[in-house]
């Protein structure tokens, strides 16, 4: 896993709208599995406090809410889309 802060800040082409936000963090997390993730990428889309909250399965098939916090979604996203891949889009 990789812990490098990117050398981003708010203003550059990924965060100065909306859109590009949006688009940056699609483009992060969308690819093949085994595809390498910019993951320095994301975390300059993100607020140090983010916090992310996923529609899951309990252990018991219930439906569950999972929330991360950044680093927390990047360790899991690193096996995830490895194994799986993703394709996010609107």
């Amino acid at each position: 896993m990789t812990t490098t802060t990117s050398a981003r800040s708010p203003g550059t082409a990924d965060t100065i709208a909306p859109e590009a936000c949006v688009r940056a963090l699609y483009a992060v997390l969308s690819g093949p599995p085994d595809a390498p993730r910019d993951w320095a990428r994301f975390r300059a889309l993100c607020r140090p406090d983010a916090r992310f909250v996923l529609a899951s399965r309990g252990a018991d098939g219930a439906p569950c809410l999972v929330t991360y916090d950044v680093e927390r979604f990047v360790d899991e996203g690193t096996r995830e889309f490895a194994a799986h891949g993703l394709w996010e889009r609107e």
